[in-house]
């Protein structure tokens, strides 16, 4: 029987961090929730960014909207 308790709140404890990664559920109304579908919306709008300015057949306008969308790229230089 403690097998299958363990088992059922692994099964509990796998939703809850699911709704937490998604913002949802118990974490709706929370920093934490907010800050989920904040960081998760913000992941959306970068692989649309990412998916337009590698087509080939963008127009130009379109490849620069998603050019502003993208973060600048790193510099490789360590700072000391």
């Amino acid at each position: 029987m403690r097998r299958a308790d363990a088992q059922a709140r692994l099964i509990e404890l796998h939703d809850d961090l699911d709704a937490l990664l998604a913002g949802t559920g118990r974490w709706t109304n929370t920093p934490a929730g907010a800050a989920a579908r904040t960081l998760t919306h913000a992941r959306d709008q970068l692989a649309q960014a990412h998916r337009i300015a590698a087509e080939p057949d963008v127009s130009r306008r379109d490849h620069l909207a998603a050019a502003k969308i993208l973060p600048p790229p790193r510099s490789r230089r360590r700072r000391r």
